[in-house]
Order: C-alpha cells, then sequence, then structure tokens
C-alpha cells in the first residue's frame, strides 16, 4: 500500500498547523480524536488537572485546534491537504520530516516529534554557515559530526532555556551546552562529590545526578547509602527520580529550575534527618 504525506491547515489562514504521514485512512483518525473533546474547549483555558485527563486523547494542542475549527463550522474537507502521494514508506518518512524542520518549523506546527531522519535536515529559518551540512564553507574534520548535531541544537534555540536555568545558579560553575550521552544538548556541574546534569531532548527538559569519574560514583554510592535508598540508582551510578518521568517530564523552565533545587538540595544533606517532605518524595 503507497504512502502520503499530509497537512491540516487552519482555513482562517491557509497555515498548517500539523504535518503527518499515513497510508489510506489515516488523516481523517485525527478528526475521530477531536470529536472526544469537548465544546468550546481551549488551551489557555485548560487546567494541568484536565489537560492530563485529555492526554488519553492524544495530541492535545493539535486536537484542541482540530476542534476549535469544528466549532466554528469548518469540516475535514476544509482542513486536509495531501502534500505528497505515490510514496514508499522511507519517502514519506523524510519528506514529512523535511517539512516538519525546514519548511516549516517545528514551533510552528502542533506537532510532538520533528520525524524521522531530523538530523538531516536544516533547522528551520537558520542561515549561519554550520559543519555537517555547508561543507564547501566549513571543511569536516574528526569531530565535525558532533559539532555539526551541536549546531543544529543552537540554531534550533535548545540552548536557550538551558542558559535560563543555568542564570538561576549563579554560585555554581556549568559546562558549555555540548552533545552529551543519548544524543541530547546538555550541560553539567560538578557539585558536592557528584555530578548535575540538566538537558533538552526535543523540548522536555529533565536533570539527574550522573557521574563521569569513578570518585563521583563512589561519593553517589556513599550516599545512598546514608540514606538507605542504594535500590533507587541504576545500575550506572545514574539517579534520576521515578517522579520526574514519563509524563512528569516538562518543557517548563520554571519547574525545572524548581528541580535542579530539589537535587542541589538532595546531594548537600548530611543525614536522614535532614530529609524534607518534598525531598522524601524524590526517593520514592
Amino acid at each position: 500500500m503507497q504512502y502520503y504525506v499530509y497537512a491540516l491547515i487552519d482555513p482562517r489562514d491557509n497555515k498548517p498547523f500539523y504535518i503527518g504521514k499515513g497510508k489510506d485512512r489515516r488523516v481523517q483518525s485525527h478528526f475521530k480524536e477531536a470529536e472526544q473533546i469537548p465544546y468550546g474547549i481551549t488551551l489557555s483555558e485548560i487546567s494541568e488537572d484536565e489537560m492530563e485527563e485529555l492526554e488519553r486523547f492524544g495530541n492535545v494542542e493539535k486536537l484542541v485546534k482540530i476542534r476549535e475549527l469544528f466549532d466554528e463550522g469548518y469540516k475535514f474537507e476544509d482542513m486536509a491537504r495531501v502534500l505528497a502521494k505515490g510514496l514508499d514508506e522511507e519517502s514519506a518518512f523524510t519528506i514529512e520530516c523535511f517539512l516538519i524542520k525546514t519548511m516549516y518549523g517545528d514551533d510552528n506546527l502542533t506537532n510532538r516529534v520533528i520525524g524521522k531522519h531530523s538530523d538531516r535536515f536544516r533547522p528551520y529559518e537558520s542561515w549561519n554557515a554550520l559543519k555537517g551540512y555547508d561543507v564547501l564553507l566549513i571543511p569536516e574534520d574528526e569531530n565535525s559530526g558532533r559539532i555539526s548535531k551541536l549546531n543544529a541544537m543552537i540554531a534550533e534555540k535548545l540552548d536557550k532555556p538551558l542558559k535560563e536555568i543555568e542564570k538561576a545558579f549563579p554560585e555554581i560553575e556549568f559546562d558549555k551546552p555540548k552533545v552529551l550521552d543519548a544524543g541530547e544538548m546538555g550541560i553539567e556541574a560538578d557539585i558536592e562529590g557528584t555530578r548535575l546534569k540538566i538537558a533538552i531532548r526535543r523540548k522536555n527538559i529533565y536533570c539527574e545526578l550522573r557521574c563521569r569519574k569513578v570518585s563521583q560514583k563512589q561519593w553517589l554510592c556513599k550516599h545512598f547509602e546514608m540514606l538507605e535508598k542504594v535500590e533507587l540508582l541504576r545500575k550506572d551510578i545514574v539517579f534520576l527520580p521515578n517522579c520526574w518521568k514519563g509524563t512528569n517530564m516538562t518543557s517548563d523552565t520554571e519547574i525545572m529550575i524548581e528541580r535542579v533545587n530539589l537535587l542541589i538540595k538532595f546531594v548537600r544533606i548530611k543525614s536522614k534527618n535532614e530529609l524534607s517532605e518534598e525531598l522524601i518524595k524524590l526517593l520514592t
């Protein structure tokens, strides 16, 4: 079965708000999902509890947009537009990603992910010469792959929230933003006997304790032994609180500043008796 790439557009300005790929009746599925969203709802009026409840229907931002257009009298045929047809799946993936990342920019769409092959395409409205892309202008070197990825992330302004968080802790000396473990952008700093990592993966930001030296691993193990919570450390001696994983991940820098502050407090306690209620939650 052949694939196609499609856009969902806002008929009021003819601008796309979602790009997707599929086959058969994939594009219609969005509209069936949107019918589950309550009438008259807007993103600005949704509380956190309501957002969590609506997440069961899928991509809330996209579905609320469709619901809004439904409420104004627009129909499926007013919004759905096929951009490319008769494709094999890999070609569909490639075109979808190019449109999201380079042509329209994911910040201007409701897509949650850029798509497969995103590292192949130049970020939206990024016209500075980039290693790995503009090879005729910038010669390749042995580190060009990693540098290219870092430049692409900076072009997408992924370093902006990291800098905002760093600014909130002037007493801590962070490294410059760089490509870290799983290919995400992040900053790190030594704190007490361990190391603090703050990273951004697409739009979600997270912080954890990740040791880079044997001495740091030993320190963190002793810290958790003192708290009688060694089982919460991963096998590679990394600590990311369970309460911050999965659906509790966030793109809100203010929330991340609070979480970083908690981790700093956590590594500075000297005994179990110093654990506050908010720190105890990190160990559950």
